[in-house]
């Protein structure tokens, strides 16, 4: 009796494998004429010439390859789920089972393999589909950005301040043009009121030291004062400090660097990272797909999104935090109003620091979504190393932000700075004496004063280098905010091309500095 029940169960098997064989075959026939008439179409048409023709018979190939790609999936799954019975039935009943029966389930297996080789030989030709129409995109791409920077190449080195094109005019007008740009950034970046103060005071001394001089130059010897003190008192120590604030700017810089690169590998595994078939053997649609495909539960698009929420919040809040008032001066230790005021900047910049540690416990909390579907551990334990380094470079910027040259130091520097030249005075008044011209005294104690300040103020600028001048901070709204934050929409679009653009959140729109897009701001009109 049990004999006939599977002969029975053997034949219907077969007779359904056949008629499903056959209906695949047909469906073979199909896309295999279509995609020799697309292929033969497509091989007339030359690539550059006509992109959109290309496009769209890649758009119909795709459209006849998804619905036959279906139809033999269907397949695949009825004679997978009939050679599965079959099989569990006869490990059950191995020895009352005939030879018969074990080709015939053999055979059942054949067909099986048979229309899974089908279906992966589609899938290949899909993807080989896809691969040639983004390396179409690419070079048009490619071209378009080539013919941009060619350019803008052309477009410099024939302008008038480019060295080293055209002829000797042209170098000459480069070299004067050179020379009024530094005259001006001078002007407007590093003359200040101590500068104005110290050039006073130096004008006012030699007036009066030249009068004195003048008077019984017997008596008087100007000469006898010695630079040693300049050099030692005020050169060496802005030397110092002007070379730690440069330190401190590039630190802030590869910072910046390594936080940029470090978010963009952080979203890349987020979107992109896949595991293969891992720990999938039981159901029968997941035996055909693994990783990310076969988590039914998870919308990975919405994934991505959420995970790119929270990093444009930390980029946002980081952003903020850097681009605070600086709090740091001598002002700010001494007087009440000062130390109100850096105490309030402090409690702004802790809570931006806490809600930035809560976007990164998002991402923590993402990562064990991916842990959860199949991601490998030693996958998972990379990105645990990006969140430490992220962590990192977050801390740091922080750092530098908060803690820079020594106080003492620079109210030492400022001081001598600008009290100090004056001092001088005897010897621009001996020196306008002996050579009977009062204006070149007067004129060597404003170079004097000048320089000095302009030294200080050029260490004073770039102690925060996140809003110091304009002209050498970092510009943090750039870096971390407007031009990144296209790039990491550039890494989600490029997995979800079709999907519905991303949808940027009311706290992400923070108004951007207008001062930036301004010109020049005088120095005079602006305290550090």
């Amino acid at each position: 009796m049990l004999f006939v029940i599977l002969c029975i169960y053997t034949m219907t098997r077969n007779n359904r494998s056949q008629n499903n064989n056959d209906t695949e075959q047909q469906q073979q026939q199909q896309l295999s004429l279509s995609s020799m008439d697309l292929l033969a179409s497509s091989s007339i048409i030359d690539v550059t010439e006509n992109d959109n023709d290309e496009n769209e018979n890649a758009t119909a190939m795709d459209d006849t390859e998804n619905a036959n790609e279906g139809a033999r999936r269907n397949v695949v799954v009825v004679v997978d789920a009939g050679a599965d019975t079959a099989e569990n039935y006869i490990s059950k009943k191995k020895g009352s089972i005939t030879d018969s029966n074990r080709t015939a389930l053999l055979r059942l297996r054949q067909s099986s393999a048979s229309a899974s080789v089908s279906v992966s030989a589609s899938d290949n030709h899909n993807n080989m589909n896809k691969k040639q129409q983004q390396q179409r995109q690419r070079r048009t791409t490619f071209n378009n950005l080539l013919q941009e920077e060619l350019g803008i190449r052309n477009s410099v080195q024939t302008s008038l301040g480019a060295q080293g094109k055209g002829g000797f005019i042209h170098v000459v007008g480069a070299a004067l043009v050179n020379l009024l740009s530094a005259f001006l950034i001078f002007v407007l970046f590093l003359i200040s009121v101590e500068s104005l103060l110290s050039i006073a005071l130096c004008i006012g001394l030699t007036i009066y030291t030249y009068q004195v001089a003048k008077e019984d130059s017997s008596l008087f010897d100007g000469t006898a004062m010695s630079w040693t003190l300049l050099t030692f008192a005020v050169v060496t120590p802005l030397s110092a400090s002007i070379g730690m604030a440069f330190t401190r700017r590039e630190g802030a810089l590869t910072q910046i660097a390594d936080f940029k690169a470090t978010m963009v590998n952080l979203l890349c595994a987020h979107t992109f990272w896949d595991w293969g078939k891992v720990g999938i053997k039981d159901n029968i649609k997941q035996s055909l797909v693994g990783g990310r495909d076969a988590s039914i539960d998870i919308d990975w698009l919405q994934h991505t999104d959420d995970v790119l929420h929270a990093m444009i919040r930390i980029c946002c809040e980081l952003t903020r935090v850097l681009t605070l008032p600086n709090a740091s001066r001598a002002r700010h230790h001494v007087f009440p109003y000062g130390k109100k005021q850096r105490e309030d900047v402090a409690t702004v910049s802790r809570k931006l620091h806490r809600s930035i540690l809560e976007d990164m416990m998002y991402i923590t909390e993402a990562v064990e979504i991916l842990k959860a579907e199949g991601l490998p551990p030693n996958e998972a334990t990379r990105i645990r190393q990006w969140e430490r380094f992220l962590s990192c470079e977050i801390e740091q910027m922080i750092m530098i932000k908060k803690y820079r040259t020594p106080q003492a130091l620079r109210s030492f520097a400022r001081l001598f700075t600008c009290f100090l030249p004056p001092f001088y005075a005897p010897y621009y008044g001996q020196l306008a004496v002996e050579i009977d011209s009062l204006a070149y005294g007067i004129t060597f104690s404003i170079l004097t004063s000048v320089a000095l300040t302009s030294l200080f103020e050029s260490m004073s600028q770039m102690e925060d280098p996140f809003v110091g001048s304009r002209l050498d901070c970092i510009d943090v709204e750039l870096e971390l905010r407007d031009e990144f934050l296209i790039k990491l929409l550039d890494i989600r679009n490029h997995k979800f091309p079709n999907d519905p653009p991303f949808a940027m959140q009311d706290e992400h729109r923070i108004p951007k500095n207008k001062e930036r897009d301004i010109g020049p701001v005088i120095r005079l009109m602006q305290a550090y």
